[in-house]
């Protein structure tokens, strides 16, 4: 990441985050962002705001889809990428986006407020191949939080999360 192009921005997410999956095999995530202004002329619910897009990659893609929820507070740390293509109707288009290398979590909506350390990664790299694991016991299947296991536990088996039916095991 050059030093001339490097951003910071504290901001919150318009949107739940959806983890998606390229041709390539690369995991991204794409965000919609608010940054609150002073004095701006942009109203967002009685609040003046600026609307950003930002994208991350591979781990810090997943680490934030698992950390944060619509409304959740950040701080993301990248660098601005502007992208220029010609629409189908021949006009030609700009988008300005954020690439995140780095972010901090500040809060989650209706929860208390969280604070956890940076996680940082200069460039986008594959997760390690030995990671933790979670497994549900009634049908086996495997997933990379706690927090995945639990909801597939609700929604899969209609039982509540909080019985002890998860193990933990390593890939």
């Amino acid at each position: 990441m050059s030093q001339v192009n490097r951003v910071n921005f504290k901001v919150n997410l318009v949107n739940e985050p959806v983890l998606m999956k390229a041709k390539s095999g690369t995991l991204y995530l794409r965000m919609r962002c608010a940054l609150p202004t002073y004095g701006g002329k942009i109203k967002e619910h009685g609040k003046a705001c600026i609307f950003l897009n930002a994208v991350a990659f591979n781990t810090i893609a997943v680490e934030l889809s698992d950390s944060l929820k619509k409304g959740s507070e950040f701080t993301l740390w990248g660098e601005v990428d502007v992208s220029y293509w010609t629409d189908k109707h021949g006009k030609s288009k700009e988008e300005t986006s954020y690439t995140v290398y780095d972010y901090e979590v500040h809060n989650h909506p209706k929860k208390k407020p969280v604070a956890s350390a940076p996680h940082s990664e200069q460039k986008p790299i594959e997760p390690a191949p030995e990671q933790e694991m979670f497994e549900c016991d009634q049908c086996g299947k495997s997933f990379k939080t706690m927090r995945g296991l639990k909801t597939h536990i609700t929604k899969a088996h209609g039982r509540s999360a909080k019985t002890k039916t998860e193990r933990l095991v390593t890939a």
